[in-house]
């Protein structure tokens, strides 16, 4: 995953303000539902997937200016993975509700959007 670059993420201010979320904390499971959609402000956090014959497989990394859930949420699909911090990161947070109204409201939040899609 590459992360947004900071200085093209000037619309993270729509997101909840960031919270420090310590190390080894699950933010999301395999199989769930998304509510919200993250935005890392700081930190690094992983998604793991449970394999069928019971291994976790790691599956991808993310930093500063990534965003967690994004391809579920827009496809209206369940976490296809677990995501897990693995420092002391912070999290800004929009929930389902917010993040649907903003795509169809706002054209820079939506480009926006668009654009750190493109990167996954």
């Amino acid at each position: 995953m590459w992360p947004v670059v900071s200085s093209e993420w000037d619309l993270a201010s729509l997101f909840s303000e960031g919270r420090p979320i310590s190390a080894g904390t699950i933010l999301c499971r395999q199989n769930d539902n998304p509510q919200s959609l993250a935005f890392v402000a700081d930190g690094w956090v992983t998604t793991v997937r449970l394999e069928r014959d019971g291994r976790e497989k790691g599956v991808a990394l993310y930093r500063q200016g990534s965003l967690l859930g994004l391809a579920e949420l827009l496809a209206g699909q369940k976490y296809l993975d677990t995501a897990i911090t693995l420092s002391l990161s912070r999290l800004r947070w929009v929930s389902a509700e917010a993040f649907s109204d903003l795509i169809e409201t706002d054209r820079g939040f939506s480009r926006q959007i668009f654009h750190a899609l493109s990167r996954q």
